[in-house]
């Protein structure tokens, strides 16, 4: 209502350079009468505006962020359009075995992830844009479901998703996989932490088993013959360039501090950490979609 929108805008007004949803960017946000950079809801693009303005601005936002934007709508459907056709193009191709189907399952798990998490670029700050961004990852993780219980016949995404043909499968890591992107989004949505988790699962685990199984014959880990160096290098180099580059990306569409986007140490070490987890024999038991990403949140959230 028109009370609490007027107090979102004292607020915002009160707060200077981080503002209403720590939106007001660059050193001029303080000062009367001085321009500022201002995120509206159902903009991407920072508004310049008046110190005057800001109240009437920051009351307009309030308002908006309570309501579903038809951009985030646009932006939900294009994204779940693309992830099945990138899903589908892999599965294909492992169909007609033109790749082999570890390569397919790997690609997926490497692709897919990345590209949804550049998609939240593109979203609102509507209160509502991450739990419509999350339907993607969970519309997938729901056709796994019905696919793997047996619900839905699917021999393609059986072939390329699972190790050994077996349906089952799908109830495992790839449906994990899609639990925690699903989760991320709500919790961590646009946070250097959730970022960081995603990147490392995504790009740093699939890159560890491609180069891995390529290049890890006669440099097995001292500790796990299953694992290589080549393989857990491979990971740490995947994590972090990938880290880096989404961070940067976020922090120049003024959706980051690019304070927080230049942790670039801290990330390391977030990487690091996480690519020793990943290489120890304790995920022979327990899925690294789970500990990998788990562990990432846990330390970003303290480090980011």
């Amino acid at each position: 209502d028109r009370l609490t929108a007027f107090g979102w805008g004292m607020a915002a007004s009160a707060l200077g350079r981080r503002g209403f949803e720590g939106r007001r960017i660059g050193p001029e946000a303080s000062g009367r009468g001085r321009p500022c950079a201002v995120k509206v809801a159902g903009s991407r693009n920072p508004k310049v505006v008046t110190r005057r303005h800001a109240l009437p601005a920051a009351a307009a936002d309030s308002m908006l962020l309570g309501t579903v934007q038809p951009l985030d709508v646009y932006v939900t459907l294009c994204a779940l359009i693309g992830s099945t056709a990138v899903v589908k193009t892999f599965d294909s191709l492992a169909e007609r075995d033109l790749i082999e189907k570890n390569l397919s399952r790997k690609l997926i798990h490497t692709t897919c992830g990345p590209l949804f998490v550049l998609s939240w670029l593109f979203y609102t700050q509507s209160e509502y844009a991450r739990l419509l961004a999350a339907v993607i990852p969970f519309v997938n993780g729901l056709r796994l479901f019905l696919i793997g219980s047996g619900a839905v016949t699917d021999a393609a995404a059986v072939k390329a998703v699972s190790r050994e043909g077996d349906r089952t499968e799908l109830l495992k890591g790839p449906f994990y996989y899609t639990c925690v992107l699903t989760l991320v989004t709500v919790w961590f949505w646009r946070r250097p932490a959730g970022i960081v988790a995603l990147s490392i699962m995504c790009a740093g685990d699939g890159l560890a088993d491609i180069v891995g199984r390529r290049l890890g014959r006669g440099n097995a880990l001292f500790y796990n013959k299953s694992k290589s160096w080549a393989g857990s290098g491979a990971m740490l180099a995947g994590s972090f360039a990938l880290s880096e580059i989404l961070l940067a990306l976020f922090a120049s569409f003024g959706l980051l501090d690019p304070q927080d986007a230049a942790g670039a140490a801290r990330v390391l070490l977030i990487c690091v950490l996480c690519s020793v987890l990943e290489s120890l024999p304790v995920n022979r038991a327990l899925d690294d979609n789970i500990t990998v990403p788990a562990a990432a949140l846990v330390i970003g959230s303290q480090l980011l």
